[in-house]
């Protein structure tokens, strides 16, 4: 201890013997015990029987019994704390502690105890805390009590007749006869001269509001006679009146009175009117007024004269006719030619360019009667349908036939939601695509590792129809060589091979045609599998004409299916002397390696590709990771590795890999099978995937 420490504990030992008077005790030393006995009685710890016999064997008996007293001062403290609680907060009084009284919530029971006006600060307090809540009515009422001086009267209590009579009298509210005989009973004449003077008041304005709103032949002049007093109230201050104070009203023969409410409430509802259909620069207010009854007519749902039109025109209300005419577009109701007239002149005005609804009919109009649109009405027209379209709403058939007349045009061509549209509609109708739309339909899926869509197997079902029945109506096989194709790209080999069963080659003369029909049915055949009788008719077909590279891409096709790709090779490049593309080996390859289920297979056929031309076919690799994945989903980890490095190896990027399991991760089901996946590549690579723990996580939770 330093020594201005030891010269204030010194200080503090004097002065704690000055005030448990033991200055006999002649040891000043901050050491000594006596100072630590009174500074354990001095932060309100209890002493022991130890502490107390070594107090009386040193004749400390004054010290002793100055601690007694103060410790009788503590209890009562407490016992007026819990009288307090008990009044104020019955809810919590079995809550109360010693250390209740260091809270500021026992100065303020004190203060209301003791009918004080509270403080902001102190109320703000009991607002904050929950349990305090019920005080702010004990406060509310102190207040009051204080304001109209009555603090001497003894109940306190917010249950008090007296705390709803206050709180009525400081809003100036009439009492019941009840309050009112109470009030007189409990002899508070400073109070009931304040009910006195508020009851003479309230009938002055009575008789007055009387006089205003013609009510004078109501008998009874005191202001209690209510409804009309309330009534008169509410017409003054321009408040509507229901419609059972009307029927009381007409009851009592106050009829002058009905008509002023009756006139005050249409002129509220002129001024809604004004409001809701943009009339307020007209500054009229009568009811007598043509705009009223105009208005009325547009809230009505009715259809305006040519009169009233011109009427609102004439006066510039812009606004209010764009909202008429706009409510009856929406309505479906067809515009007069004024109407339609006026649309047209003022359709650059800025209030009609906002309506949607407004520039939508006038272009149905205008298509319609036959004309065409100009570039604004076509920009918009447009995007209005798609805005339609990606709402899924149905569009009419004006607006259909104008798509399907207009698809060339480039803002159209540029839409894809709108092709969407009009493809989908006609393969839901089993309506054949024009070549517009069909090669729209094969750009959107042209991604070549996607599997084929439900839209491009009902185009193909579509135009296989429609060439089987050209067959049956004109009899040219080359509509049955069609017919066939778009049977097998529609993923139904069986029914390619169907159409041409029952085919006499012998008869047909065009060999060319033999080797079409030859060629989509040993296609048909490889589509199941038949690789043997697929190979018969590719053969067949060459001999019946060897100019058409279709069967040498076919056998090439079979060679690489058998797993003997370098006579797969050469059949490939046969055909491409023939006048094949390139494409078309790899639109086959692609196929190969997509449909190939023996992963042994896959694993062989995609390391020949990639050893052969790896940027040709870098689109190999893809089906590497996928292949890596479906092992992972197996939870044979250590074979996707193989075929993940095998990817990167090639020149697979990692974070391909790093995609695929989590997909992988966040579409696992099977908690355990979730969490060894987890586990594994946490072990393997904590770092590299410690984006793992997150899902983790939100599994757990």
């Amino acid at each position: 201890m330093n020594n201005h420490n030891y010269q204030d504990s010194v200080q503090h030992f004097a002065a704690l013997k000055v005030y448990y008077q033991a200055e006999q005790y002649n040891d000043s030393s901050p050491s000594s015990l006596l100072y630590f006995i009174l500074r354990r009685v001095d932060s309100d710890i209890l002493l022991t029987d130890l502490e107390l016999s070594w107090l009386r064997e040193n004749n400390l008996v004054d010290t002793i019994k100055c601690i007694e007293n103060k410790s009788k001062h503590i209890d009562e403290l407490v016992a007026e704390a819990s009288r307090l609680f008990k009044k104020y907060l019955p809810s919590i009084y079995g809550r109360l502690t010693k250390e209740s009284l260091s809270k500021p919530i026992h100065f303020i029971l004190k203060k209301l105890e003791m009918r004080h006006l509270l403080t902001p600060r102190e109320i703000s307090y009991l607002n904050s805390n929950d349990y305090f809540l019920q005080l702010g009515a004990f406060a509310e009422f102190q207040a009051l009590m204080v304001k109209y001086q009555v603090t001497q009267y003894p109940d306190s209590q917010p249950s008090s007749p007296l705390f709803a009579i206050l709180k009525q009298l400081d809003v100036q509210e009439p009492l019941s006869i009840q309050e009112i005989e109470w009030l007189q009973s409990q002899l508070l004449p400073e109070i009931f001269a304040i009910f006195t003077q508020q009851e003479h008041s309230r009938n002055l304005q009575f008789t007055a509001l009387k006089e205003k709103y013609h009510a004078g032949g109501y008998t009874d002049t005191s202001y209690l006679s209510r409804p009309l007093y309330e009534i008169l109230q509410q017409l003054d201050a321009n408040k509507p009146v229901s419609e059972l104070q009307i029927d009381w009203l007409k009851q009592q023969g106050l009829l002058e009175t009905v008509a002023i409410a009756e006139e005050q409430e249409n002129v509220r509802n002129f001024e809604a009117l004004k409001h809701k259909y943009k009339a307020t620069a007209f500054q009229e207010s009568s009811i007598s007024s043509h705009l009223y009854k105009v208005l009325k007519k547009i809230d009505a749902g009715d259809s305006l004269s040519e009169p009233d039109f011109n009427f609102l025109n004439k006066r510039k209300l812009v606004s209010t006719l764009v909202s008429y005419v706009q409510t009856k577009i929406g309505r479906e109701q067809l515009l007069t030619e004024t109407e339609y007239n006026w649309l047209v002149q003022n359709r650059q005005d800025a209030e009609l360019l906002k309506s949607q609804e407004i520039r939508h009919y006038l272009i149905l109009r205008k298509l319609g009667a036959g004309k065409q649109l100009d570039d604004t009405e076509v920009a918009c027209f447009i995007v209005e349908i798609e805005a339609k379209i990606k709402r899924k709403q149905v569009l009419t058939e004006t607006e259909y036939n104008w798509l399907v007349q207009n698809r060339q045009g480039n803002e159209i061509l540029g839409k894809n939601e709108i092709f969407r549209y009009l493809v989908s509609k006609k393969l839901e109708e089993g309506k054949r695509l024009d070549e517009i739309e069909a090669a729209w339909l094969y750009d959107e899926f042209k991604d070549e590792h996607c599997q084929r869509t439900d839209w491009l197997i009902r185009y193909h079902e579509i135009e296989a129809l429609f060439y089987e029945n050209e067959y049956t109506n004109t009899g040219n096989k080359w509509n049955l060589a069609n017919a066939s194709s778009h049977w097998r790209k529609a993923e139904k080999p069986k029914l390619a091979l169907f159409v041409t069963d029952e085919l006499n080659f012998a008869k047909i003369k065009e060999d060319k045609l033999k080797a079409a029909l030859l060629t989509t049915r040993g296609g048909a055949f490889r589509d199941l599998e038949k690789l043997d009788q697929a190979e018969n008719c590719a053969m067949q077909a060459i001999q019946y004409y060897p100019q058409s590279h279709h069967p040498y891409t076919l056998m090439g096709a079979i060679c690489f299916e058998r797993g003997q790709y370098g006579e797969g090779e050469k059949w490939f490049g046969e055909a491409i002397q023939r006048g094949a593309s390139p494409r078309d080996q790899d639109a086959e390859l692609k196929r190969i390696v997509r449909d190939t289920k023996d992963s042994k297979k896959l694993w062989e056929l995609i390391k020949y590709l990639l050893d052969k031309d790896s940027e040709r076919y870098s689109w190999a690799r893809r089906y590497l990771i996928e292949m890596g994945g479906i092992y992972f989903k197996r939870g044979q980890y250590s074979e996707g590795e193989e075929w993940f490095d095998e990817a990167i190896q090639r020149g697979a990027y990692p974070r391909s890999q790093d995609a695929e399991l989590k997909s992988i991760v966040r579409d696992t089901k099977d908690s355990k099978k979730h969490r060894e996946l987890i586990d594994y590549l946490l072990s393997k690579d904590s770092k590299r995937y410690g984006w793992a723990k997150e899902y983790l996580h939100a599994r757990r939770q």
